[in-house]
């Protein structure tokens, strides 16, 4: 990609969300790595990290 390619506004929402998505999906890893470690006989637990 150049510097100077143009986006859409389309393009840059998309994006937009993808990162948004990505980052909620980070949260929500780190979120069950936490509880993975504090309650590891959890079967939620157990699930998630299996």
């Amino acid at each position: 990609m150049a510097l100077n390619d143009t986006f859409t506004i389309q393009e840059i929402n998309l994006y937009k969300k993808a990162v948004l998505f990505d980052n909620k999906l980070k949260k929500i890893e780190a979120y069950w790595n936490n509880e993975c470690s504090e309650h590891p006989s959890n079967n939620h637990c157990k699930i998630f990290c299996d």
